[in-house]
């Protein structure tokens, strides 16, 4: 028995050193997740396999609810966090990962995870807004612009403030009618509004005002009219942000107001301007009723149709005048117009000259994808440089760098799987926010959605 007492205590020694608690898990996490979105966790694969059983759960209960996806006993389960009931922010839930060896013994870690609402849509009367027919919509610092047929609406993410012909009669320079057709907002969060008053007969007839300013930093209004010094006339189409500019189409051409000397300077055009965009090489990309007219310095340089596009820019057949709706810029250079019948993309020109070609029309349900409908509304590009589009057939996006570059996807209304995505399938515009990495959808009758992007 003497013999044997060496190697019992040195077994004791043995067991006692198995069943010493191990180091602090390691847990690998994401920091922020969106709620619907499978997400996962994992521990150190070394720490793990000392572990005899490995088990998952959230430890707070009172904030959002994670939905196991996968084994809990796992190494790096799949999970999801239900809607978090309103659009809050930004939530967290915490994860705690328990470890125990073949002796009982028990290590746990944690780690608390950002939850972010995926989808969020802010109707009346839910939400202080105007109207849910929101027809325009502009992001800067945060702050969300919101055009509607019944005025304008200002959100900071918490709180509403609205503005009308009758809340701001008294005031000079204060919004002229309730119909907003184009919205604009300058990095000096000037809030440039293009507004109108429909007439009942025909949009012949409709009463056009020109251009309103909110000066949101004063909080004092500004009116442009037709004149001298000012726009070449009252009927304003779109607003284009060209920095240091706001370019103004209207039924006669186009008028440019230079924001650091408030001077206004402003050229003819045979036909409408329905959407403006300014290139890279600083020359104005206008889609009109007769066609793409490409002007430098006031001067037209060039124009394009549907012969000298090979068919990419497409008459109505109800007019016969171009169907122009949107414009923008990529930050590759490429000029994208909607149309009535698609997305048009003129290439940027140092990647022409080879086998894409320098105009392509791309329409719903092509070969190799398209938008979700082929009636454009409004274009944004997200921080990735991405392209987002707002049809009648819900949000589609292209991609122009990144894994995905070349590929399309859309998103339309949903409201069993997703109640707080789109309400309907007929958008009216979408704008990037980039203080928030949020996209913010202008419906039809659904109000205004918001769609993050990710962390």
């Amino acid at each position: 028995m003497r013999n044997f007492l060496p190697l019992i205590a040195l077994l004791a020694v043995h067991l006692v050193a198995c069943s010493t608690p191990s180091t602090v898990l390691d847990i690998s996490a994401p920091a922020v997740i969106g709620t619907g979105t499978n997400s996962s966790v994992s521990v150190d694969v070394a720490q793990a396999k000392s572990a005899v059983f490995l088990n998952w759960t959230q430890v707070d209960t009172t904030g959002p609810r994670v939905t196991w996806l996968a084994n809990q006993q796992a190494v790096n389960p799949t999970f999801s966090v239900a809607s978090l009931s309103n659009c809050s922010e930004e939530e967290q839930v915490t994860l705690q990962v328990q470890a125990t060896d073949a002796f009982g013994n028990v290590n746990a870690s944690q780690v608390t995870i950002g939850v972010k609402e995926l989808w969020c849509t802010y109707k009346t009367p839910a939400a202080n807004m105007l109207s849910n027919i929101v027809t325009r919509v502009a992001a800067n610092n945060g702050v969300i612009w919101v055009g509607t047929d019944s005025g304008l609406n200002r959100f900071d993410g918490i709180n509403w403030q609205a503005f009308t012909e009758q809340s701001t009669a008294s005031i000079a320079g204060g919004l002229a009618a309730n119909q907003v057709r184009a919205l604009a907002v300058t990095s000096n969060d000037d809030v440039w509004v293009a507004v109108y008053t429909p007439s009942r007969i025909s949009t012949i007839f409709d009463t056009v005002t020109g251009v309103n300013v909110y000066h949101d930093k004063t909080k004092t209004w500004q009116h442009f009219t037709k004149g001298a010094n000012e726009l070449n006339s009252n009927t304003v189409y779109t607003l284009a942000l060209a920095e240091p500019d706001m370019l103004v189409g209207t039924d006669t051409g186009v008028s440019t107001f230079q924001l650091a000397t408030t001077t206004w300077s402003s050229y003819s055009v045979v036909d409408k301007v329905r959407a403006i965009t300014r290139s890279l090489t600083n020359q104005d990309w206008l889609g009109t009723d007769g066609g793409v007219f490409v002007y430098s310095d006031g001067q037209k340089v060039t124009q394009y149709d549907n012969t000298a596009t090979g068919g990419v820019l497409v008459r109505s057949l109800i007019t016969g005048s171009f169907d122009f709706r949107a414009a923008i810029t990529d930050g590759q250079g490429s000029i994208w117009f909607g149309e009535g019948a698609g997305v048009a993309r003129y290439l940027a020109p140092q990647l022409q000259g080879g086998i894409l070609p320098t105009w392509k029309l791309f329409t719903a349900g092509a070969v190799g994808g398209g938008p979700a409908s082929n009636d454009i509304r409004a274009f944004a590009l997200d921080g990735n440089g991405n392209l987002w589009i707002a049809t009648g057939g819900g949000l589609s996006t292209f991609f122009i760098t990144g894994a995905n570059k070349g590929q399309w996807n859309s998103f339309s209304s949903d409201l069993v799987n997703t109640p707080n995505g789109l309400q309907t399938n007929d958008v009216r515009d979408v704008t990037y926010d980039s203080e928030n990495n949020y996209l913010w959808i202008g419906t039809n009758g659904g109000g205004l959605t918001r769609y993050w992007l990710g962390g």
